[in-house]
């Protein structure tokens, strides 16, 4: 059945985004300045590589969430930050920022299925403000295009970079999201297509 859905949901984003709908693919992101993941943190410290050779390292707890939502098409990203959490106030506040684009055509918003992003107040909002929800099934993160641009903000930024302040490190993220469109749109271009993994051909036999 997940299969099935698969299927069906690569169809029908491939459909609406051949449209004059307005697709966006909303996704959290919770960047947390670790040694291990991202070369940026707080405080300076020294960290020994080699006999002799000492380079700075990352250090602190604080961490900076980025709800985004990404045009299909333009590569446009809005976001939503914070240094808390995420929740369905957040989702909340992302759907009015896209409303106040002032589109003139249809948006449907694709999610995965966290929680916070099914519940009755982004239900009520996104019908109040003529948003369609397109939920992905589960265990898809191959639609869910946004994936993409994460890891190309982790290569573009974060990787093998430090950081020598919070706020540095919030500002690297920042602007590679809202140059997405402009600085990044060749790179991207290629990066976000609509091209989805789908299988052809696809026999199920029953258990």
């Amino acid at each position: 059945m997940a299969l099935l859905q698969s299927l069906s949901s690569t169809l029908y984003l491939q459909t609406v985004a051949s449209a004059l709908n307005r697709l966006y693919y909303p996704k959290p992101k919770i960047y947390k300045p670790l040694i291990s993941k991202l070369s940026a943190r707080c405080d300076r410290k020294l960290h020994v590589s080699r006999p002799g050779v000492f380079i700075p390292s990352p250090s602190g707890r604080r961490r900076f969430n980025v709800l985004g939502a990404l045009n299909a098409i333009s590569k446009e990203v809005i976001i939503v930050t914070n240094e808390s959490y995420i929740n369905a106030q957040s989702i909340c506040h992302l759907l009015l920022k896209l409303t106040a684009l002032n589109l003139e055509v249809p948006i449907t918003v694709v999610l995965d299925n966290a929680r916070y992003q099914k519940c009755r107040v982004v239900f009520a909002l996104a019908e109040a403000l003529n948003i369609e929800l397109l939920y992905l099934p589960s265990y898809s993160p191959h639609l869910n295009l946004i994936e993409r641009l994460w890891k190309f903000v982790r290569n573009e930024c974060l990787y093998s970079k430090y950081y020598a302040d919070f706020d540095s490190f919030k500002d690297a993220i920042q602007t590679c999201l809202e140059q997405a469109d402009t600085t990044h749109k060749k790179a991207l271009k290629k990066l976000l297509s609509l091209n989805f993994q789908s299988f052809k051909n696809v026999h199920i036999s029953s258990v």
